[in-house]
């Protein structure tokens, strides 16, 4: 690979300066031949600004203690590995996107949970044309959505005479809530509602991992609401903390005041840990229903009933994001075979089955 000259750099700069503004590029990497190759690489583009730190400690120092455009790491760092860094970043920073770079193979015990900690992944050695695409496609794509409140949904405004709700439900698998209760969903984005969909974790590793996560984001855009999948267990941390310390965040993050969350009555462990995690810790929220997201154990005793009617064609929509290998819980059939079966409880339209954990569900879903 041979760096262009200097002249030639002088030239992009001068052009590209004036129509791009500056991105921020935090570089962690301790091989100085590699790190000061992909600085000079990137600056010569004109339009990133490149701060290279050689170990994971003052990386995680960096990412928690300024703003980024981009991260890049490798895996292998001195004093914290590429792991803490990526983590660090997703907790200080969860919407600036980490490009991860390494030369190690898959086999690596850290590299399932460095994996899954990128938004992309880049292999030494590569090519000048695959950094700098890489590196643009992170950077147009720009911030990833903040699990955050905004002004706007800090001060409710009324919709048709009544207060548009601040409405979260919560995925512990990719699908889970899509199956669930995605036709309740598409009715509360007709009634103005404010809908958030998070869902915690990618289902299984590696690439199916992220197939599934890119299938996620896919059924939250055909279902119009925000969406934002989380990566749960992937790093150093158990399982079930890191459930836990999540779920926690988001109900101090966006305050939501109604709830949907899957049932406890699962054979799947997370699912329990999340039921009961945010079920007892969601103080603010003025109703919990709880969806069966599509294989609940029979114990599932649904007592109130939403009509959905034609929704169900939309959600099916969604649900068609997933693939048939993703689980038969995500077929879009099935769903509306059940939502067929529980019309009988709405007097023949086709209705999402839920049970109710806490207060009085909203008026008009019933």
């Amino acid at each position: 690979m041979h760096p262009p000259t200097k002249g030639a750099t002088n030239r992009v700069m001068v052009q590209d300066s004036a129509e791009r503004p500056l991105r921020r590029v935090l570089l962690v990497e301790d091989d100085l031949d590699q790190a000061h190759l992909v600085k000079f690489l990137l600056e010569a583009e004109g339009c990133y600004v490149v701060t290279l730190v050689q170990d994971g400690v003052r990386g995680t120092s960096l990412v928690q203690s300024e703003v980024w455009d981009l991260v890049i790491t490798d895996l292998n760092l001195p004093g914290q590995n590429g792991v803490a860094v990526a983590v660090a970043s997703r907790r200080h920073q969860p919407g600036t996107p980490i490009l991860a770079a390494t030369s190690q193979a898959r086999a690596d015990p850290h590299w399932k949970a460095f994996e899954g900690s990128a938004d992309d992944l880049i292999v030494k050695p590569f090519s000048k044309d695959e950094l700098l695409s890489k590196v643009a496609g992170l950077v147009a794509r720009g911030p990833r959505p903040r699990v955050t409140l905004d002004e706007s949904d800090a001060d409710p405004t009324p919709v048709g005479g009544r207060l548009r709700l601040r409405v979260l439900a919560v995925s512990v698998r990719p699908g889970d809530a899509e199956a669930g209760c995605g036709a309740t969903l598409l009715l509360h984005r007709e009634r103005g509602d404010r809908v958030t969909l998070l869902t915690l974790t990618r289902g299984v590793e590696a690439t199916e991992g992220r197939r599934l996560a890119e299938s996620a984001k896919a059924a939250g855009r055909a279902m119009d609401v925000r969406y934002f999948v989380g990566n749960a267990g992937s790093a150093e941390i158990p399982l079930e903390e890191d459930l836990r310390r999540i779920c926690r965040d988001a109900l101090r993050e966006m305050r939501p005041e109604l709830l949907y969350l899957p049932t406890k009555n699962h054979a799947f462990s997370p699912i329990r840990i999340v039921h009961e995690t945010i079920a007892g810790e969601a103080v603010g929220a003025h109703s919990i229903l709880a969806y069966n997201p599509g294989d609940a154990t029979a114990s599932f005793r649904p007592t109130f009933f939403v009509p959905v009617g034609s929704r169900i064609a939309r959600k099916g929509e969604a649900l068609a994001q997933f693939e048939a290998t993703h689980g038969e819980h995500l077929n879009p059939d099935f769903s509306s075979v059940s939502a067929r079966f529980w019309a009988a409880r709405t007097g023949g339209e086709p209705a999402e089955p839920f049970e109710v954990v806490r207060g009085d569900p909203p008026a008009g879903l019933g």
